[in-house]
């Protein structure tokens, strides 16, 4: 049946084809349902750009702080690496091993201090031993394969740069898109509005826009919103995963132990787990550079030779020995002179790896990694923005 008329006054009834009252279902309970449910999508729009962007905007801020603190360890990592190729560069065509043969070369080589001083041949060959074993170790260690992988990771960090300047520059997309919906969902409210009140009619250009505007808007919407979820969804169950480890080795140390595991990685055979181990222990296992210790000693050797041979050298005074020598020895002593120098050069190189790479120094960013920006900041974030948009998916 269905009331007609000015007043509503008279009742018309509707026959079906066999001439029997069609039974017209109440639909008063869908409509206020609807109603209700767009009061929730309002609010969840701003939840959406508030709480949500806003937890995105934290995660944002902790990984740039991460990112910087990385590019700073690349950065003084270039500068030792620089320092280094220095060294090497300077050293290339030195050597130290010709001033061992200075007895045998001085024409005077009987009768003369430089020569027959037993101390001063003692520091020759001291210089020579430490200089020769830098040299070495220069030549075999590849600093340009050391120099790649930081530049591959400065590179990462200006990567992830870009984008979070790229999400923090757009982020109105996503307050415009919200205040649209919303504005959509306004309007269909309205529109439920008058049709339970049985006014739709009266307002034909709100049924309109409704039927082929609004709608269509909100359907897009929702479908945009369920795709967004699952992928949110998706990202926060591996993030989860990550973050909590095996039942043996919880925390997401223990799922890179999982993967090093995997990896056939171990203290034996890998650098990096060796890090790893140590970092995770809290600085308690085995440093994974304190092979580098041995060579500390020795530079800090070479340096003392060299300068107790020019110290040695200044006491006789440059003139003497050339005058007892017979020959020329000043290209000698600036040679060890740039030896020297050189040493001490790549000890402070030495010292700066050591502070670079110390507990105190990788320690704070490596947690900040593990349990700051990946397992909380990021799971927060996903968690809130996952939640919403099921709730306005849903």
């Amino acid at each position: 049946r269905e009331r007609v008329g000015l007043l509503a006054g008279r009742v018309r009834v509707l026959c079906d084809e066999k001439g029997k009252p069609k039974h017209i279902p109440d639909t008063w309970p869908l409509r206020v349902s609807f109603m209700i449910l767009c009061c929730i999508m309002i609010m969840l729009g701003f939840a959406l750009v508030g709480p949500g962007l806003q937890s995105l905007s934290q995660t944002s801020t902790s990984t740039r702080k991460l990112n910087r603190d990385v590019k700073d360890v690349g950065v003084q990592s270039l500068l030792i690496l620089e320092t280094v190729r220095r060294v090497r560069w300077n050293i290339e065509d030195l050597n130290v091993s010709e001033l061992v043969k200075t007895a045998r070369d001085c024409p005077n080589a009987q009768n003369n201090t430089f020569t027959t001083d037993g101390n001063i041949r003692d520091t020759i060959a001291n210089v020579d031993r430490e200089f020769e074993e830098m040299k070495r170790y220069l030549n075999e260690t590849n600093f340009e394969s050391v120099q790649s992988r930081v530049y591959a990771v400065l590179d990462g960090t200006e990567t992830i740069d870009v984008a979070l300047t790229a999400l923090e520059k757009n982020d109105w997309i996503v307050r415009m898109f919200i205040m649209a919906f919303d504005v959509t969902v306004v309007f269909m409210f309205l529109a439920a509005c008058a049709s339970l009140s049985g006014k739709i009619r009266a307002f034909p250009a709100l049924r309109c826009m409704t039927m082929m505007l609004f709608l269509p808007i909100f359907v897009v919407s929702v479908a945009l919103f369920w795709m967004t979820a699952i992928a949110l969804g998706i990202g926060s169950l591996a993030n989860a995963d990550f973050c909590t480890g095996k039942v043996d080795n919880a925390g997401p140390e223990g799922t890179l132990a999982g993967i090093f595991d995997l990896r056939g990685m171990n203290r034996s055979n890998s650098a990096m787990y060796t890090s790893f181990e140590y970092f995770r222990s809290q600085c308690a296992t085995r440093n994974p550079i304190e092979t580098l210790y041995v060579y500390e000693d020795q530079i800090q050797r070479g340096i003392s030779s060299a300068t107790a041979f020019l110290n040695q050298a200044a006491d006789i005074g440059v003139d003497e020995i050339t005058r007892q020598c017979g020959s020329e020895v000043t290209p000698i002593i600036d040679s060890i002179s740039l030896v020297e120098d050189n040493l001490g050069m790549l000890l402070g190189a030495l010292r700066s790896t050591f502070e670079l790479v110390s507990c105190a120094k990788l320690r704070p960013i490596y947690h900040q990694a593990l349990y700051g920006t990946a397992c909380s900041d990021s799971s927060n974030s996903l968690a809130i923005l996952f939640s919403i948009l099921l709730g306005m998916a849903a």
